[in-house]
């Protein structure tokens, strides 16, 4: 929910109050909620693997802020009606699985796995954002990224922003009392970049930026925290991710503490390994290695599916995670690769953003080229991805993510590694649908 608003049953100064943001319905009081009548309700979530809006106000009106075509509005408000004119939905029961953030003003204590950018950089084209040293060397936000650095449960939580040739760390530091609590982000080591978040945004120091838009932190349970903002999801009853599930591959002759294959292609590595294994596999157009800071993925596999109905683009995203011991199961290797695997549903936000996805694709491997040093393309050609990428624009593209973690045994695997495969899978499938697939040893 992020838009109510009441009429003021008993007013008369004050007849009507609009709230909106992200936890509008926490922050509502009980007096306000005894003495007044929702006229405004909107919201966002998920529906038929895409994010929708909807609004109604008292008196009958009902709204979405899309930008359709008529047939679309046609199918839109077919589907509105069904749902109005059906007498199973209990109106009064409707809100109940609503997430409501609530404040906190400290760090929970729960392992964090990932953070993404705020929403002022990801929902922009990559292209737009630069990130600055002392205002002259400049980053494109392509080739830079965010990460959680390594903690304890119970310990602050320290971002790393970083590129090739550069690191900078911030401290999110809360402050305030009784439920009115403010969130910072101060600046503790390295670099101190200036980020330009869009072609017609000023440069502002990065813990500024961060602390005005504050990025979403993911925890190993499913919930987030934005700022102060902490929101989990409803229910404990999760079940674990079935361990039958979790795809079994044959690592002889890799080295499992070896992750990339690097510029030399270690046979030996993790990464080396997957490659040649899709290789064998004629239907991809593209194999791409996209290892480094600003990855979509380790490893990027594309095909151009066609159907007796319709042709579509199929990507899939390799997330890898080398193994810290050869013979045991820990869920710290699993942390990196759920939080990119959550991550990556980001690409499927609009029908702009997939496009962006196969722009940054070529953007990375020709700044690797222009560098002097091998193409990121293992199969295929800058102009199959060109030819995608225009694609896109038109035809469906569908996503699948896979982790792969050559610790995680199928049979003996822990269930914390489970259950943490479990929510990684639920907030692929619940926001845009995104099939997962977990891949590990015997």
């Amino acid at each position: 929910m992020n838009n109510v608003g009441l009429e003021e049953h008993l007013g008369r100064q004050v007849r009507y109050t609009g709230r909106m943001g992200s936890d509008v319905e926490a922050r509502i009081g009980q007096d306000a909620r005894r003495t007044a009548k929702r006229a405004v309700l909107a919201g966002t979530g998920y529906q038929d693997k895409t994010k929708v809006t909807v609004g109604a106000a008292k008196r009958g009106r009902v709204w979405s802020n899309q930008r359709l075509r008529i047939d679309s509005f046609s199918s839109w408000a077919r589907e509105l009606g069904r749902k109005i004119s059906d007498e199973a939905i209990d109106p009064n029961v409707v809100l109940e699985g609503t997430l409501k953030p609530r404040q906190i003003g400290a760090v929970p204590v729960l392992a964090a796995i990932a953070v993404e950018w705020p929403r002022e950089v990801w929902e922009r084209p990559l292209s737009t954002s630069v990130i600055a040293i002392n205002k002259v060397t400049a980053t494109n936000a392509a080739f830079a990224d965010i990460e959680v650095a390594p903690r304890g449960d119970a310990d602050p939580i320290v971002l790393r922003i970083f590129a090739d040739d550069w690191e900078s760390f911030y401290r999110l530091e809360f402050s305030g009392k009784d439920d009115d609590y403010t969130a910072k982000f101060t600046h503790i080591k390295g670099s101190k970049p200036y980020i330009t978040p869009g072609p017609r945004s000023d440069a502002v120091l990065m813990e500024e930026f961060l602390t005005e838009y504050p990025p979403t932190i993911w925890f190993a349970d499913g919930s987030s925290l934005e700022g102060t903002e902490f929101t989990e999801l409803p229910g404990k009853d999760l079940l674990p991710y079935r361990r039958e599930l979790v795809h079994v591959e044959d690592w002889t002759g890799v080295d499992v503490t070896s992750e990339s294959q690097g510029q030399a292609k270690k046979p030996e590595s993790i990464q080396y390994r997957v490659i040649q294994n899709l290789q064998k596999d004629p239907t991809y157009r593209v194999i791409f290695d996209d290892d480094g800071s600003g990855e979509c993925a380790d490893v990027v596999g594309i095909r151009v599916i066609a159907e007796d109905v319709r042709t579509f683009i199929e990507v899939e995203l390799y997330h890898l995670k080398y193994t810290s011991a050869k013979d045991r199961n820990i869920v710290d290797d699993l942390y990196v690769v759920c939080g990119q695997a959550q991550r990556s549903a980001t690409w499927m936000a609009s029908n702009s953003r997939k496009t962006e996805l196969f722009t940054n694709l070529l953007r990375r491997n020709q700044s690797r080229v222009d560098s002097g040093k091998n193409s990121r393309l293992e199969r295929g050609a800058m102009s199959d991805l060109l030819e995608i990428k225009n694609m896109s624009r038109g035809y469906d593209v569908r996503l699948k993510v896979f982790v792969v973690q050559p610790g995680l045994s199928q049979k003996d695997a822990s269930d914390s590694q489970l259950r943490l495969l479990a929510v990684t899978e639920r907030y692929l499938s619940d926001t845009y649908g995104i099939p997962f697939v977990a891949v590990g040893r015997a």
